[in-house]
């Protein structure tokens, strides 16, 4: 009987994992198949290997690319008349670390937000970021998570579209 109940409790915990269930359960990719071991044991001192471990995935080199519908950016960046234009700065835009950005083509033509500069190699041009072509009214929004300043150019204008920076800053 005891058995039956670790293994129902197991089940549960499972199901809990599975379903976002926020009972200090982390959420992890378990396979619907999985069978739990009632008699397996955890060691509460393993040591974890750091290399194993990525809690920043989404953010590479202090950049994470967001959905523009899901936040509300605290600066957005109109593209038109083949230009990024902050309302307050032009091309050259501050932040605080933690802050978003959003960029809305407002354009008839595509445009990009590429990270680097069209002078740079060809590998090392949208290293860090890169919408991709955005159509008209299509937006694209990144946080910003360290101290830095990112230059940023659109492929499809590389000539007047350049040389943009977002500089960002401790709170």
């Amino acid at each position: 009987m005891i058995r039956g109940k670790v293994l129902l409790a197991g089940a549960a915990l499972l199901f809990a994992a599975c379903n976002g269930d926020d009972n200090g359960i982390v959420d992890a990719d378990i396979p619907p198949d999985a069978e739990v071991d009632p008699d397996a044991e955890v060691d509460p001192d393993a040591e974890v290997d750091d290399a194993d471990v990525d809690l920043d995935a989404d953010i590479e080199d202090g950049v994470a690319e967001v959905d523009c519908e899901d936040v509300v950016p605290d600066v957005a960046i109109a593209i038109q008349d083949n230009a990024f234009e902050d309302p307050d700065n032009g091309d050259q835009t501050e932040i605080e670390v933690g802050e978003i950005v959003q960029w809305q083509n407002n354009d008839a033509v595509e445009h990009t937000v590429t990270s680097g500069s069209p002078d740079d190699p060809q590998a090392e041009q949208g290293e860090l970021f890169d919408s991709g072509d955005l159509e008209e009214n299509d937006d694209y929004c990144l946080e910003f998570e360290e101290e830095n300043t990112f230059e940023y150019f659109s492929r499809s204008d590389p000539d007047n579209m350049r040389d943009a920076t977002i500089t960002v800053t401790s709170e």
